[in-house]
């Protein structure tokens, strides 16, 4: 994650709303839809005042697409292969069961 946020630009909150499911490996892009922010915790009188959530980006202008160079493509897929995740076999690298 560290170096997607260092060669992109990445805001804290935006690589940590990232999920495997915005990687387009065939096109090796990643879309950057969402983020996770702070925000006071209204719902009931708690110790803690506020909490983390993940949301949607404020503006369409901070919603985008990157374009991954072949050195990140291939971290990624190292990556995926042994980062813990869920979804379906379409967000795993080249459909694999493994």
């Amino acid at each position: 994650m560290l170096t997607v946020m260092l060669a992109f630009g990445l805001r804290r909150g935006e690589a940590l709303g990232l999920h495997w499911s915005a990687l387009d490996w065939d096109a090796a892009t990643l879309k950057v839809t969402h983020a996770v922010k702070r925000v006071r915790d209204r719902t009931e009188p708690s110790e803690l005042r506020t909490r983390l959530v993940i949301g949607e980006l404020k503006t369409a202008r901070s919603r985008r697409t990157l374009f991954l160079t072949p050195e990140l493509v291939d971290l990624l897929t190292a990556t995926a292969l042994v980062w813990p995740r869920s979804g379906s076999q379409s967000d795993r690298p080249g459909g694999n069961t493994t």
